[in-house]
């Protein structure tokens, strides 16, 4: 540690310069190079990202009023929601414009690290060293690959902007606007992540570190006043700290979680040794380890204790030959104090990106202790720079290995289950990347491994119950709908969907319970109300359903499957102009459903409303002009308004959209043998087609046997007519259709006396 400012010492030439900020980059495009191929990952980002509202909806005058008075998962960070909100406006949804600003912010901090090293060590190389390390470790993908922690990469930018600006301060008091521009930044930090709260701490750390700005070797030797003026000084950055504190305790109020504190700060200490651990060896690195609460056993914690006890003694013992593992190691240890879990906000035991910004100070702690010490020994320059070399190629060579694991949520947390036991998180999260593959049966293996982890975890039970409806076993579902209601009673979605369920067994009014539970907690839902009106309509709850139905549409104008709903019930309450105004709210959008027109008008027809059902089938085939069935079913709507010419135009367009069809080959054949109208009637072409109708056609459909006796008695032959009515009869008879049996009769009595059957409707 130099006793001089750095200015003073020679400093690297431009060269330098460009050639360190060029390694970086390149070393950091080698390991991310090919994030902006991956996609978002299921775990976080679809809360802060990709289906928050407040989000997606980009930059606006509501979305910066919504980033500073809302809390949202827990955390209070309106610069982070700004960064999101703006990648939004500029990149929409699109993964790889969020990606690429993450690496970014990463890329410009690894230079401004740079920088600052160099301020602070006076030695540009051994700067160079410590911003390559930070880039290139392995613990920093999940930082940078992680959309979802853009606040890691966004505050540790203005963590490294406040320290130049203090450090330009400290150099130079006579630069006025350093000190305002130092509390900006630190203030800009902390709207980024309020881990920075112990920011002012590393503040004092550098005063009494490399700035020297007391008379003593460090911080035991310094004088009363030499403390008050840079206590005085650190007042409004405390303050800031102090706020955000307060906002943060409230913001995680709902999310701490009720573990004993002893249990935290054993777990706290085990964390601070593990990543000591990964910082040496960063292998089985995961997104998620899970707390291990009660498996915590007490020989880990001693040994966690006394190895950082003993870590701590040994700098204090060299704070003053060796300055700079003091500074380094307190650093360390002081940051990691807001995430360290003393006070355990989620469920898990450590994090890797928690040491995004605490390793920077082992980093100052042991490089230019090591160059110190390699300069004692007689070892080559070169021999130092081939190690530090190859240090640098092995982590930059793993991190890209790690960042691997980010291509999809599917990897990811494959991944993690691999390299983590007993993680429930990871299971759960496993089986929804695998359903949104539609790999339904993997994921059903994972929600049952997550169950054995923990029959109670609501979420998990929830996951498993909608993967077995989806898979077609509602009935098999209802338990695990029951269970996760159990521990999340005041859950919306879960009352939902196992309102559905319940729908899908037919148990009708059970189903109407849950339905209105779900609709009671979140009464604005539209989609919850239109599901209950179709509850009501299973019901045979007419004017229930309706009600519903109004309802959606008066809170949703416009929806178009509320509207087609509301058509159907007032079908069932033979209300056919009041169902074709509800209706005609969906038809307004032919891109919503090209074959809706279709559905409403056999809905129209089953009801006798021919004229409109005649309108719908129209409207079908503008749409679908080749679809038989549409034509089909237009010439049944127009025969039985009477209009025989029209019904055969479109009977003879289904059968030429379609030559087999044999019920319009039977309806065409029967018109043509049967209308009372005698230009229209053509028996020989009756015949062709009444026999085409029976080869394509069921043998056992008396409608077609009847069809070729009236086709055989329109052309003459009466034998044959009576021959295929015997037919149809003994069909009839054998079914029991009395109707039938005695219309059937009426025509036999017609072709005995050698008169062909003709009729003046359907």
């Amino acid at each position: 540690m130099s006793s001089t400012p750095s200015d003073a010492i020679p400093g690297p030439t431009r060269s330098h310069w460009l050639l360190g900020g060029t390694l970086l980059i390149l070393l950091l495009g080698l390991i991310y190079g090919r994030v902006w191929q991956y996609d978002f990952c299921n775990y976080d980002d679809d809360v802060y990202v990709y289906q928050n509202p407040a989000v997606t909806g980009g930059l606006s005058g509501t979305g910066l009023l919504w980033a500073f008075t809302q809390v949202h998962s827990a955390n209070w960070h309106p610069l982070t929601w700004l960064s999101h909100m703006l990648d939004c406006t500029c990149y929409g949804l699109q993964p790889a414009g969020h990606h690429l600003t993450n690496v970014l912010c990463h890329t410009l901090n690894a230079c401004l690290l740079l920088v600052l090293a160099r301020k602070l060590t006076g030695n540009f190389w051994v700067s160079f060293l410590i911003a390559a390390l930070f880039a290139c470790h392995p613990l920093r993908v999940e930082s940078v690959a992680w959309v979802a922690e853009r606040k890691d990469v966004l505050s540790g930018t203005f963590f490294l902007l406040t320290l130049l600006a203090y450090v330009r301060y400290v150099r130079r008091p006579e630069a006025w606007g350093a000190y305002p521009l130092t509390l900006l930044c630190y203030a800009m930090g902390l709207l980024a992540k309020p881990m920075l709260v112990t920011l002012p701490g590393v503040l004092f750390l550098l005063d009494f570190g490399p700035l020297r700005r007391t008379a003593g070797t460090g911080i035991v030797h310094s004088t009363a006043s030499q403390w008050r003026p840079l206590v005085r000084e650190k007042i409004p950055f405390l303050i800031l700290s102090l706020t955000v504190c307060v906002i943060t305790w409230q913001a995680q109020t709902n999310a701490k979680s009720a573990l004993p504190w002893s249990m935290c700060l054993g777990n706290a200490a085990v964390a601070s040794v593990i990543y000591l651990g990964q910082f040496i060896y960063p292998a089985h690195l995961a997104v998620f380890y899970p707390h291990p609460e009660t498996s915590l056993t007490l020989g880990p914690v001693a040994g966690a204790l006394c190895l950082l006890l003993g870590i701590s003694g040994l700098v204090w013992y060299h704070r003053r030959s060796r300055p700079w593992l003091w500074v380094g190691w307190c650093w360390y240890l002081g940051m990691l104090l807001p995430v360290s879990g003393l006070v355990q906000v989620g469920s898990q035991g450590h994090a890797d990106r928690y040491t995004y910004l605490p390793q920077i100070g082992l980093l100052f702690g042991l490089l230019p202790t090591a160059v110190e010490w390699l300069r004692r020994w007689p070892v080559s320059l070169r021999i130092s720079g081939a190690g530090a070399a190859l240090w640098i190629a092995l982590l930059a060579g793993q991190a890209a290995r790690q960042t691997n694991y980010w291509r999809n949520s599917e990897t990811l947390w494959t991944h993690t289950v691999a390299c983590t036991q007993n993680n429930l998180v990871a299971e759960n999260n496993l089986g929804n990347a695998l359903c949104a593959t539609g790999h339904w049966s993997a994921a059903r293996e994972h929600y049952q491994a997550a169950l054995r982890l923990n029959p109670f975890h609501a979420e998990a039970q929830y996951n498993l119950a909608n993967v077995l409806v989806h898979t077609g076993d509602a009935a098999a579902a209802l338990p695990h709908y029951e269970a996760a209601l159990q521990a999340k009673p005041a859950d919306a979605r879960l009352h939902y969907n196992y309102g559905l369920a319940l729908l899908q067994t037919r148990q009708i009014r059970p189903a109407i319970a849950q339905l209105e539970q779900a609709l009671e907690i979140t009464p604005g839902d539209v989609v919850i109300r239109n599901n209950l009106g179709n509850a009501r309509y299973q019901a045979g709850d007419w004017t229930a359903a309706a009600a519903q139905f109004e309802r959606v549409l008066q809170l949703r104008p416009g929806m178009v499957e509320a509207a087609y709903n509301l058509g159907c019930v007032r079908l069932q309450m033979n209300d056919a102009p009041g169902a074709l105004t509800a209706f005609k709210v969906g038809l307004r959008q032919p891109a919503t459903q090209a074959d809706r027109p279709y559905q409403i008008g056999i809905l129209f027809l089953q009801k006798g409303a021919a004229s409109e059902a005649a309108q719908l089938f129209t409207q079908a085939l503008q749409r679908q002009p080749d679809r038989a069935e549409a034509a089909y079913n237009l010439g049944q709507a127009r025969w039985q308004l009477g209009d025989i010419p029209a019904a055969i135009q479109a009977l003879e367009k289904a059968i030429a959209a379609k030559p087999d069809y044999a019920a319009a080959l039977n309806d065409l054949a029967w018109i043509l043998a049967t209308t009372d109208q005698k230009n229209l009637r053509d028996g020989p072409r009756a015949l062709a087609l009444a026999q085409r109708a029976r080869l394509a056609g069921d043998p056992a459909d008396i409608d077609v046997w009847d069809t070729l006796a009236a086709a055989f008695a329109e052309s003459g032959q009466f034998a044959e007519a009576r021959q295929n009515l015997g037919r149809a009869l003994a069909l009839a008879q054998t079914a029991g259709q009395a109707e039938q049996i005695t219309r059937l009769n009426q025509e036999l009595k017609l072709y005995a006396a050698n008169q062909p059957f003709h009729q003046t409707a359907q």
